[in-house]
């Protein structure tokens, strides 16, 4: 892991962190939240006890990252979003009435026919 670490590291990058805040209020990526949770696990973990609390707080976080993606993905809602669309859709497609213009001759003899006033 170390290797790994070592050959895909930027070495112009200089983190800063703050040791008396909280990781996870820190502007950390999620990835790296995931090697330190692996780090943890494997390296500083003292006991199995621990080891075991984590990776049932691994296990519920992944059960709860499926459970969003199977809720944001679930084809009965994008169905229903599609749905919405098209009804969407529908009330801008009415008909319009689209008046002809009839021409030239046909608008002097209206206006001829408002000044005598002839129906």
């Amino acid at each position: 892991m170390v290797e790994t670490i070592k050959e895909n590291r930027d070495i112009n990058y200089n983190p800063i962190y703050n040791p008396s805040i909280p990781i996870k209020e820190q502007k950390i990526k999620r990835e790296t939240l995931s090697m330190i949770a692996v780090l943890d696990l494997n390296y500083w973990c003292e006991s199995e006890e621990e080891k075991i609390k984590l990776k049932n707080q691994f296990n519920k976080n992944e059960l709860k990252y499926q459970k969003q993606l199977k809720e944001k993905y679930n084809v009965e809602n994008l169905f229903k979003s599609r749905q919405k669309e098209e009804k969407i859709d529908n009330v801008q497609n009415l008909p319009i009435e689209i008046k002809k213009d009839k021409g030239i001759f046909a608008r002097v003899l209206k206006r001829i026919k408002d000044i005598f006033h002839i129906t």
